[in-house]
């Protein structure tokens, strides 16, 4: 599942409320308990992201499948909904990190942010929650 920069730009737009942005690995989705390992990003996450993140562009964005595919999967402690999923892009080597919520009733996996993470805070994350899904 990857989404382009078209996609980004018709949620942006209001064209669409909601996108798909990615898959969790099967294991994780059964794990959290949810019935599909699809996750998605509404539009306003979407603008979360843009006004709180303004160093994430729409091109960070398209990674952020590959994020929810391949990274650390950490459950908060403090909230049982909220999953982070911690990633490092090999090329780059710039840490990202998606913060996922199950929705309820129908136990959807949302994308409510995204963005750049700093060195320790991956430490900080274990410490804080339940690791569902270490890194690759």
């Amino acid at each position: 599942m990857t989404i382009t920069l078209g996609d980004i730009a018709k949620l942006r737009s209001g064209w669409c409320e909601i996108i798909e942005v990615g898959n969790l690995p099967f294991g994780v989705a059964s794990e959290i308990g949810v019935f599909s390992t699809l996750v998605y990003l509404s539009r306003e996450s979407l603008l979360h992201i843009n006004e709180k993140h303004p160093d994430i562009s729409d091109i960070d964005l398209l990674l952020s499948c590959l994020v929810i595919q391949n990274g650390m999967v950490v459950q908060e402690k403090a909230k049982p909904n909220a999953y982070v999923c911690s990633y490092i892009e090999p090329n780059s080597q710039l840490r990202y990190v998606a913060v996922l919520k199950v929705a309820s009733p129908d136990r959807e996996m949302l994308m409510t942010s995204f963005r750049r993470l700093r060195r320790r805070q991956t430490r900080s994350f274990l410490r804080r929650g339940r690791l569902i899904k270490k890194h690759p």
